[in-house]
């Protein structure tokens, strides 16, 4: 939700099945691309995402 909400101020959803919880803050390296998803295309991708991951010096906690 944008900044200046808190749970305390943000609008109630219309839907009583729809629940806001509060979620520790997390970070995560992403790549888009489009089209259609070939395993080339995929390897290729993710190939880079792990180069700019080891270049950053980030620690991964998952695949």
């Amino acid at each position: 939700m944008p900044n200046e909400f808190t749970l305390e101020t943000l609008p109630k959803p219309n839907n009583k099945s729809i629940k806001i919880l509060s979620l520790p803050k997390e970070k995560y390296a992403v790549i888009v691309f489009s089209g259609l998803v070939r395993e080339s295309s995929y390897l290729e991708k993710e190939k880079l995402l792990n180069q700019f991951i080891k270049e950053k010096k980030l620690k991964t906690s998952g695949e």
